[in-house]
């Protein structure tokens, strides 16, 4: 074997890329190949820099150093990156999502009446349904506000958008307090 092959790891037949073998193809010592704080650079946060001293900016890998050339490709602050998973609901809800609204209520009042229908055609009645229909308007009786809107009470005005609800198409929200 060569000198400048990389060494094998404990496993028999696999090379492994750690940092070991990368650091000796290279030609760094394995201790050479860590990100050091740089002593050329002072910034206010107290690192510093320094590029020729230090193998790591041979390997233009990202230094600690803000101010440092190589630091162009540190991370790069936006708000799905830096907190998390960024959710842009809008403020308000849109015009063929206030379509689709209307539809799902009159398709969830159609449901009702054909149930109705159906039981009444076999001498039954459902307490259910005999709810539904003391206790819930139609699409029809409803205000746009009671359409598009619900009751939050921790909201400034007591509203938000219905958009904003989980699940917000598989729910019936019609009922809000009155008042409200």
């Amino acid at each position: 074997m060569s000198g400048e092959s990389v060494p094998q790891s404990g496993r028999r037949g696999k090379e492994s890329t750690g940092v070991r073998e990368v650091a000796a193809v290279i030609g760094l010592s394995r201790w050479e190949f860590w990100p050091r704080r740089c002593t050329d650079h002072a910034t206010s946060t107290g690192f510093s820099c320094s590029q020729n001293s230090t193998p790591i900016h041979r390997l233009s890998t990202p230094s600690i150093c803000p101010s440092h050339p190589s630091a162009k490709m540190m991370f790069k602050p936006s708000s799905p990156l830096f907190s998390g998973l960024l959710w842009k609901i809008p403020w308000r809800i849109s015009s063929p999502q206030k379509a689709r609204q209307r539809k799902r209520l009159r398709a969830v009042d159609n449901v009702v009446d054909t149930v109705s229908a159906a039981l009444q055609r076999n001498g039954v009645t459902a307490k259910a349904v005999d709810r539904w229909y003391r206790e819930m308007p139609r699409e029809q009786e409803m205000l746009p506000k009671d359409k598009y809107t619900i009751f939050d009470k921790k909201e400034k005005k007591y509203r938000k958008g219905i958009h904003k609800l989980p699940k917000w198409t598989r729910v019936s929200q019609r009922v809000n307090p009155p008042g409200f």
